[in-house]
């Protein structure tokens, strides 16, 4: 007679599935060609939604205060609209404060993806950025 193994085993009662759900990452590539052709394309088509605002506007913002975020929120976007923001050099503190609005995305312009681009009403770069 055969062993039994382990009783998590799919043959025996209450046991395990033998063909259970697999992870699996589902991602689209693009070429990196065709990718720099798309996001010209989307910074000409949203160029009406660009807004170019000062390094010195950000840098002002005293982020160990209370009460910071609000106020950059009202100074720099509506909350309700998807909104990117384009800077070259940002505090920790300020990724911190603004990653918990799903509504407000921060990149480095080495980062930009089409995604974001797509996705964004209202777009906000600074100078160095560009």
């Amino acid at each position: 007679r055969a062993r039994a193994g382990s009783t998590r085993s799919p043959l025996w009662v209450g046991g395990g599935k033998s063909f259970g759900p697999r992870k699996r990452v589902i991602k689209k590539k693009i070429n990196k060609k065709e990718r720099k052709i798309c996001t010209l394309l989307l910074f000409f088509f949203k160029f009406p939604f660009f807004k170019i605002i000062s390094d010195s506007t950000i840098n002002s913002f005293n982020f160990s205060e209370k009460g910071v975020t609000k106020l950059l929120l009202k100074k720099l976007a509506k909350t309700k609209i998807k909104t990117l923001i384009i800077l070259n050099d940002y505090k920790k503190n300020l990724w911190k404060y603004i990653k918990n609005n799903k509504n407000i995305e921060i990149l480095k312009p080495n980062y930009l993806n089409i995604k974001s681009l797509l996705a964004a009403k209202q777009i906000f770069l600074t100078k160095k950025s560009i």
